[in-house]
């Protein structure tokens, strides 16, 4: 992505959504603020805090949630119970914490040993070791104040901040998988990262992840579904002295990036990095696959997938593909932490032109993947739905 690029969309950004700027910058999960050590005392606020523009599961625990959340995260370095006490904050709090999924892990709205009455909450979550976690606190939306000033208190459990923030301690990455971490806090690599082939000498936050080939042949890696700009670097056998052996700025979708890697045998190891754009920061989705044939390997494409249509959409999207051959397709969507949220098609379909629709009118305003598949092969688009 060129420096003129990057202009051009700061400037569509401010002139587009200049109210955006009052909003706390951990307004979504894709942006959250991370937690970096226990015991300690985090800072925030939800006051301009938006009624959950993405995905933002309504807390179990109270019949009045105010959806005005803010959003923390930080990742469990042995098991155990992670004690979050949200006394001194200037509302009244509702707090939970959630796995990766987003599914409820435990919840508060209330502290029933705070004699006062500031009608603060305080939770205490069962947590596994090396897992990520999610922190939503927002309002009682009842009659009161449901917005204000968060002190919150963690103690319990050994916590870290983002995951694999270095090489040194970058976690597995699993094959046929999408990870979710973020780079917000990430440290630079002491001494300076090591250096990008397309991007010259870094010396950025990044996040690492380490791949290992279950057999030999082509794996796409990406970070299709991130929201943010992003640089993908692949160091074969780990050898991280020398330039990446491969690497990609903006060939997924959004300015994400996706990168086809080759494996000589089974076991070979992969060190991959991960960082954003300009020194962008948010969560990251990261995915490796097989990846589908090349030309020259396959000849001609058995099929390929169009274009959602509208893009974005609020309701109906139409999708299609064209097939050189009759067979077995399956055409799913994702959202943007991998779920599958529908099936449009699985079965035999002729060749030639084929069409389905997707409802997206109840979904969640977000990135969704649409993933076409054949015996042998992948194809994926991504729409964006807006509410």
């Amino acid at each position: 992505m060129t420096l003129s690029r990057l202009s051009t969309l700061l400037l569509a950004v401010c002139l587009a959504a200049p109210l955006a700027l009052a909003q706390p910058i951990n307004d979504t999960f894709l942006f959250s603020t991370p937690m970096t050590a226990a015991p300690q005392t985090y800072t925030g606020t939800n006051v301009d805090a938006t009624a959950g523009a993405t995905q933002n599961p309504i807390a179990s625990c109270t019949t009045s949630d105010g959806n005005n959340s803010a959003w923390w995260y930080f990742h469990a370095t042995a098991a155990g119970t992670v004690t979050i006490d949200l006394d001194g904050s200037t509302f009244d709090t509702i707090v939970t914490v959630l796995d990766g999924d987003l599914a409820e892990v435990a919840c508060n709205d209330d502290d029933p040993a705070n004699t006062g009455s500031d009608f603060t909450s305080l939770v205490e979550a069962t947590v596994a070791a090396n897992t990520s976690y999610f922190v939503r606190v927002t309002g009682w939306g009842g009659t009161g104040v449901r917005e204000g000033d968060i002190a919150m208190s963690v103690t319990g459990a050994p916590i870290t901040g983002p995951a694999g923030d270095s090489e040194d301690n970058a976690l597995e990455m699993q094959a046929s998988a999408t990870h979710w971490e973020t780079n917000v806090g990430a440290t630079a690599e002491d001494g300076g990262d090591p250096i990008s082939s397309c991007e010259g000498a870094t010396n950025e936050s990044s996040i690492w992840r380490t791949f290992v080939a279950p057999a030999a042949g082509a794996y796409d890696i990406h970070t299709i579904s991130t929201p943010f700009d992003t640089v993908l670097d692949v160091w074969a056998d780990g050898d991280t002295s020398v330039p990446s052996t491969y690497c990609d700025d903006d060939s997924g979708s959004d300015l994400t990036s996706l990168v086809t890697i080759t494996a000589t045998s089974a076991g070979q190891e992969f060190a991959v990095r991960v960082r954003g754009f300009g020194g962008a920061e948010g969560l990251i989705f990261l995915t490796s696959s097989p990846s589908t044939a090349t030309a020259e390997e396959a000849g001609p494409e058995r099929f390929t997938l169009s274009a959602p249509f509208p893009n974005p959409a609020g309701g109906l999207v139409h999708l299609g593909a064209t097939l050189a051959e009759a067979g077995a397709v399956r055409a799913e969507v994702f959202d943007a932490l991998g779920r599958r949220v529908a099936v449009v098609a699985d079965g035999e379909v002729a060749a030639g032109d084929v069409a389905w629709t997707w409802d997206a009118a109840g979904q969640p305003a977000g990135v969704y993947v649409v993933r076409m598949s054949t015996e042998d092969e992948v194809r994926t688009q991504t729409v964006t739905v807006v509410r």
